[in-house]
């Protein structure tokens, strides 16, 4: 009973739903019994009310419906789909809830649960440049204000305790904004996009997060002795930065999208944390031209400096141990990269053991990378033309190797002929 429970209240669509359901007049499609509107197909749809009752609106329902500008929701629905349901609907200027649905509500447009304690979203579309969050909501669900573009401030009160994943992603007028001392959980990617925004402030009395120059950080690791950079805002005016002495971690793209930082110092204290420099931690930094990595970081995450387009050289300490995947994916000024020895280059689940030419193969402006025998080069997965001492890329520039590092490449050919020989021979005889 619970599994078809599960089921029957499900928000995710399947093909087979699609095939069966029934579209109605205006190119909205519900399933066949009418309890759940799967999809509208109308994307010219300016303004719709859901069929008294249907139950659920599902993940993507009205996606990319840039027409879209009122919609209307009866009593009868008791569950709306978190993924994606209004995204880019950026002509949106009201949800309204009828007033006796007994599991979501509306103020102004934007949508509630019906207890008002979570603010689930607020549409794009709407014209104010400053909005109030309502006393009483302690929850900012994920993607909430997404693509606000009107936003120029938006008003957290006290009360407020959690900020979903991507909450007021690509707000791209909100200019600040403060976190109340209430706030004890902030997710990634909460600023992603905000090109206008130059400063987070944090209520001096916030437990788990404070902020330095209008830049922002958890203090959640305290006791770990940890400290993570998560967010330097994307429209901050400074062309260089010096990392605080004592942060251990930059968060994910916590220095994304910042296209005025020239150069950026990244302090030994993070070589403290498993993590270190986080993914795509600096991506898209398309002004950044020289970053100092100090002496004692040891790991360099999946994607750091993709699309920094500006960056020309770089150089990587020897206490660095491991580059994740796509680190320098994107960087078309670079020119020189050097491995250091005893470094290993890994994915995000830590089984990958090679240096991938597809990798660095964006980086056309590459023409020398010296990599030390202790690291596998991967010649079968790149655009790769020939190999010696040699390797030429797709990009048509050479690609020097180290001696070592080419007797490596050689021993490692000779013992794969030298086993499919064996098998072959075993095979025959």
């Amino acid at each position: 009973m619970e599994k078809i429970q599960q089921e029957n209240f499900s928000t995710e669509v399947i093909w087979k739903d699609l095939d069966n359901g029934i579209k109605d007049e205006y190119g909205v499609i519900y399933s066949i019994d009418g309890k759940k509107l799967l999809k509208s197909t109308n994307k010219d749809l300016e303004s719709y009310k859901i069929k008294k009752d249907c139950e659920i609106i599902c993940d993507g329902a009205f996606k990319e419906h840039s027409s879209l500008k009122v919609i209307e929701i009866p009593n009868s629905i008791i569950r709306i789909g978190w993924r994606a349901v209004f995204f880019s609907c950026t002509e949106l200027i009201s949800i309204n809830v009828d007033e006796d649905n007994g599991y979501y509500s509306s103020i102004d447009g934007v949508l509630f649960d019906k207890k008002q304690d979570y603010l689930i979203h607020y549409p794009a579309g709407k014209k104010d440049v400053i909005y109030k969050i309502p006393n009483g909501v302690t929850k900012i669900v994920a993607y909430s204000f997404m693509k606000c573009t009107n936003l120029t401030t938006i008003i957290i009160p006290r009360g407020v305790t959690t900020i979903g994943r991507g909450a007021f992603m690509q707000c791209t007028s909100l200019t600040s904004i403060t976190i109340p001392n209430s706030v004890s959980k902030i997710y990634h990617y909460v600023f992603i996009g905000c090109t206008s925004l130059t400063s987070i402030n944090v209520d001096e009395g916030n437990k788990f997060y404070s902020s330095i120059d209008g830049v922002l950080f958890c203090n959640i690791y305290k006791n770990l002795n940890q400290n993570e950079l998560i967010c330097y805002p994307a429209g901050k005016k400074d062309v260089t930065y010096n990392i605080p002495d004592g942060v251990t971690i930059i968060g994910e793209r916590a220095f994304a999208l910042n296209t005025n930082l020239i150069n950026i110092t990244i302090p030994k204290s993070v070589s403290n944390s498993v993590t270190g420099i986080g993914y795509q931690a600096f991506r898209d930094c398309t002004s950044l031209t020289s970053i100092t990595i100090q002496e004692g970081v040891k790991n360099i995450g999946d994607g750091a400096f993709w699309g920094c387009t500006g960056l020309t050289d770089i150089v990587i300490p020897n206490s660095v141990t491991e580059i994740s995947i796509d680190t320098f994916k994107g960087c078309t000024s670079l020119t020189n990269i050097t491995i250091p020895t005893y470094t290993t280059v890994v994915d995000l689940h830590g089984d990958r053991k090679y240096l991938k030419i597809s990798d660095i193969e964006d980086c056309t402006g590459l023409t020398n990378i010296t990599i030390p025998a202790t690291t596998i080069l991967d010649l079968h997965k790149g655009n790769i033309k020939k190999y010696s001492n040699d390797v030429l890329l797709s990009n048509k520039k050479d690609v020097l190797l180290s001696n070592k590092k080419q007797d490596t490449i050689d021993y490692y050919f000779c013992y794969l002929l030298i086993i499919t020989i064996y098998l072959i021979f075993k095979t025959c005889f």
